[in-house]
């Protein structure tokens, strides 16, 4: 896991719940239709659980990330990073939440906070 991982979750996850409602409605299809035999449900209700625990996993490491967050030595440090990687805003975005300047927090809090990140995901693994 790295600090990108919100990019990767964010995508990801709403393309296999994406992908799970869209193959569900076309199970309903097929079965509806008569052409969806026991053998072939079975390999579709595999290939949805498959999908849902690739969600769960992505869920599972959200937690971590956030937990890895919350594990920050500093608020400001946990705050900057929630603002800008969990919550996507923008550097005046953040500035504007944090009541500090954009070049501040990008100069001198946002490295230090991603350096110590940085280590906290490097030992979850």
């Amino acid at each position: 896991m790295n600090i990108d991982f919100m990019k990767y979750y964010y995508e990801n996850k709403e393309a296999s719940e994406h992908e799970l409602m869209n193959f569900a409605e076309q199970v309903q299809i097929w079965k509806e239709s008569g052409v969806l035999h026991d053998a072939t449900f079975e390999k579709c209700k595999a290939y949805a659980a498959s999908i849902q625990a690739d969600i769960n996993q992505m869920e599972a490491s959200k937690a971590l990330f956030l937990n890895c967050i919350s594990s920050l030595s500093t608020f400001r440090f946990q705050k900057v990073i929630t603002e800008k990687l969990v919550n996507n805003k923008t550097w005046a975005d953040v500035a504007s939440a944090m009541e500090l300047s954009s070049q501040h927090i990008q100069n001198s809090i946002y490295p230090k906070a991603i350096k110590e990140l940085g280590m906290l995901l490097a030992a979850v693994g």
